[in-house]
């Protein structure tokens, strides 16, 4: 009986060894597979070469006081929003942003029928009111004057808008809407700081915790309920994106109407 007993326990001892062998090797591939994607993830990570090149976005206005006053837009209200690409990196860059108005859905709950009949009867061009809205409601501010930053012709499908005008003359606009869909607006924007070499736009070599100027510096909500309902009373967002390229790689400088290819090539 104690010869049994002993047996039973040599056996027991033995598998779970064998369990534990197991699971240690099993964990052991599971972190190498792991370590192994992280680092392949991370070699990739930086595209530009030679010493670190970086661009960021900054809002201070926006994340001091806008962002609280947007989550309850009112008529007549001034919502500060001014973004500007900060080289954040140790190499010399030029820089294009990118702003993206897109809509949110639709939203009815809560409103009136009158409401529903008058913006639910035709949605493309409730949609189009809204984009166009919107756009006219971004603000660049000179000298104290605010204007719309952009004029629009808004004629027809929505991804053949163009801009016609930009009144900030520290970049220079391509004109197509880069959207992919009907319920929003894309445009670059390339800082070139009004440099200029004989009739070419050059773009603005922006060095070391250098930055571009504000694209804009407000979202003027309109005053009349005519200009809000439909439009300011509805979710939408607009969202602007730093994006950079080395200016190294460009030793004899980079026109503004050659910079698209530029920055593609490098996305």
């Amino acid at each position: 009986m104690k010869e049994s007993f002993r047996s039973l326990f040599r056996d027991h001892t033995r598998q779970k060894l064998t369990i534990l062998l197991a699971a240690f090797l099993v964990i052991l591939v599971l972190f190498t597979g792991i370590f192994s994607y992280l680092q392949s993830r991370d070699s990739v990570s930086n595209r530009m070469t030679g010493r670190n090149g970086s661009v960021t976005l900054l809002e201070p206005e926006w994340d001091r006081s806008g962002q609280e006053l947007a989550k309850a837009a009112e008529p007549g209200m001034q919502i500060p929003k001014d973004p500007y690409g900060y080289n954040d990196g140790q190499a010399d860059l030029y820089v294009r942003l990118v702003m993206t108005v897109e809509l949110g859905a639709f939203d009815t709950s809560g409103k009136t029928e009158a409401y529903r009949s008058r913006y639910n009867a035709d949605e493309e061009a409730r949609d189009q009111r809204r984009l166009r809205s919107i756009a006219e409601a971004i603000q660049y501010v000179s000298g104290g004057t605010a204007v719309p930053l952009l004029t629009l012709d808004s004629t027809g499908d929505v991804k053949d808008w163009t801009i016609t005008s930009c009144e900030n003359a520290d970049f220079v606009y391509d004109p197509a809407n880069h959207a992919q869909t009907d319920d929003e607006l894309v445009f670059y924007f390339y800082y070139t700081a009004g440099d200029r070499e004989g009739s070419d736009d050059m773009m603005h070599l922006v060095a070391p915790d250098g930055s571009t100027a504000r694209l804009f510096q407000r979202v003027d909500i309109p005053v009349y309920k005519e200009d809000y309902f439909g439009v300011f009373d509805q979710r939408f967002q607009i969202r602007i994106q730093a994006q950079a390229v080395p200016a190294a790689d460009y030793p004899d400088g980079l026109k503004a109407e050659d910079a698209a290819g530029a920055f593609d090539a490098s996305a």
